[in-house]
């Protein structure tokens, strides 16, 4: 899966008399296993680029691959290499010069904003963390406790891209810990596990119970990394949030290490002149994603393409910011209901979870619900008439699928309608709800924005329809404000003209004041009619003043 992350190798010496073979900069794509989670680059290799995907690691040094000599090979995860079948491959050497090498090395001096020294010790990469703030305040923490100074055991932290888990030294988890256990207080139920490596759980969803969660940021000298809750916290299972790091100590680990998910959203950088390290956040909350959208020209309707599901079984839901859920149609168990782009069979995923209780999930929602054995089953009326019934349920859901070579971009643990009467259903197979209630798309990703573009209804593969979940550029001077009611999307309309002239419509008769009966206008991208009040229609029917 390729996100919006990239590695980016630079020598930037000054030393204009360097002829370094190796000065050479280059940028490559990062592909993400979410399972694990680690980093993959991809690559060729050797006379016949037999093509490999590799792991990313900065607590490791050298690059390797799976290999036997002779004509066979071994089976790797992406492709097999030969080395005997590629002419570029050499192996006569003497060990002395190539694996000899110093251990130690730091060199302080000046860097970029944002940046701290970077030392190397027993080949890994370490940074002094010199305390650790909670929503602004500094946790008690003396910073001789944690800097490397003199090279005192157990002291700084280790950057590895190979562990997806962090650790922290005793007095600095144990303050962090103890921040976040009074913050949440009794507003969640603690989860404990008595063979499992978390140590800090929670019953709930990442997405919806912990909204507004107070930024931690780790302080270094001369730099910090200002972190959110997806830095910090992990959904392990539907219904469990845990603490991704760990005591350092209770676990085996000799010092602080930041690893994968404290990484996320940050653009690193390592100067291996000046020896720094710089830490530059991602605005990735601006544009959380973005994805292309298909016209339905004999409806219309605007359609999302996707795939759900461990399977990445592919639909095509319809667009509609007059819904709040997002459901698919489903069937338990083996078969599956016939969609018009395929089958979602819930049964056959391993990503799938509808164990859960209505209570928190159905209220200031549009949704009737009911709890029954392990399930919330719900049903949504469509203009006061019943349509679609289901059960809500946890997914992962894959975004970004389009015909050019868009970004895609993975959402695990969201919320949505298994759906068993699809009636409704003709040239589409489920609805996206756009609309303001807690369990719509925007919502579930705390995103305050959203916007989308249809610049051609007559291509329905036209690449500037586009779909943005978050923000995308500059507030335009042409806005009005947004009323929210009975969850839709309303706007106060004031007039019309015909011609460049105003035809003779006091506004009160259109303007939502006090949420008058029949005042305002609905924006919903799930009709493809329009509609105005008696008198205004009648004004442009007429078309004079």
């Amino acid at each position: 899966m390729q996100e919006d992350l990239k590695r980016t190798v630079q020598d930037d010496s000054d030393d204009s008399n360097d002829d370094s073979d190796y000065d050479i900069d280059f940028e490559t794509g990062i592909f993400v296993n979410t399972s694990i989670p680690v980093f993959l680059v991809g690559l060729n290799i050797g006379s016949r680029e037999a093509a490999q995907l590799v792991a990313l690691d900065t607590g490791s040094n050298l690059l390797w691959v799976h290999c036997k000599p002779g004509i066979g090979g071994s089976k790797t995860f992406y492709r097999n290499y030969w080395l005997g079948e590629s002419s570029t491959y050499s192996a006569n050497m003497r060990c002395e010069d190539l694996c000899s090498s110093t251990s130690l090395t730091w060199k302080k001096s000046g860097g970029v904003e944002n940046s701290t020294h970077l030392i190397i010790r027993e080949f890994h990469y370490y940074v002094n963390l010199e305390g650790i703030s909670f929503g602004g305040r500094m946790l008690g923490i003396d910073k001789k406790d944690l800097r490397m100074d003199n090279f005192k055991s157990g002291r700084g932290a280790f950057i590895d891209l190979g562990s997806s888990l962090s650790f922290l030294q005793d007095i600095a988890y144990e303050k962090l810990e103890q921040a976040i256990i009074d913050y949440i207080a009794d507003s969640l139920e603690r989860q404990y596990f008595s063979l499992d490596k978390y140590q800090l759980c929670y019953i709930g969803h990442l997405f919806r119970d912990f909204r507004g969660f107070p930024t931690i940021a780790f302080h270094f000298d001369g730099a910090t990394m200002k972190k959110d809750k997806e830095n910090l916290f992990k959904q392990v299972y539907p219904n469990v949030v845990c603490l991704s790091v760990l005591n350092a100590a209770e676990n085996g680990v000799d010092h602080s290490l930041l690893g994968v998910e404290l990484q996320k959203y940050f653009y690193i950088s390592f100067d291996m002149n000046e020896m720094q390290v710089n830490f530059e956040r991602m605005n990735y909350h601006d544009i959380d994603f973005e994805t292309g959208i298909f016209v339905n020209t004999s409806i219309p309707v605007f359609l999302v393409r996707l795939n759900i599901g461990s399977r990445e079984a592919a639909q095509l839901v319809a667009l509609d910011t007059g819904s709040n859920l997002f459901w698919v149609p489903c069937k338990p168990g083996i078969g599956g209901s016939r969609t018009f782009y395929g089958n979602y069979c819930p049964g056959e995923f391993s990503t799938y979870s509808a164990n859960m209780r209505c209570e928190d999930l159905c209220s200031s929602t549009p949704l009737t619900c009911k709890t029954t054995p392990n399930l919330c089953s719900y049903q949504l009326k469509y203009l006061g008439e019943v349509v679609v019934r289901g059960n809500l349920a946890f997914e992962r859901f894959v975004f970004g699928l389009s015909f050019d070579n868009q970004p895609m971009h993975e959402l695990n643990n969201l919320l949505f309608g298994c759906t068993r009467k699809d009636s409704y259903i003709d040239k589409f197979n489920g609805v996206l709800g756009l609309g303001p209630s807690g369990i719509s798309l925007a919502s579930q990703l705390d995103s305050s924005e959203f916007s989308y573009c249809i610049e051609n209804l007559s291509d329905p593969f036209d690449e500037k329809n586009v779909l943005i979940i978050g923000k995308k550029s500059e507030r335009v001077e042409n806005s009005t404000p947004l009323i929210i009611r009975e969850f839709h999307y309303y706007v106060n309309l004031e007039g019309i003209n015909f011609g460049g002239r105003m035809l003779g419509i006091d506004k009160k008769d259109l303007r939502m004041d006090n949420f008058k009966s029949g005042g305002g206008a609905i924006i919903d991208l799930g009709s493809s009619l329009s509609f105005l009040q008696d008198i205004a229609y009648e004004k442009v029917e007429q078309g004079n003043c």
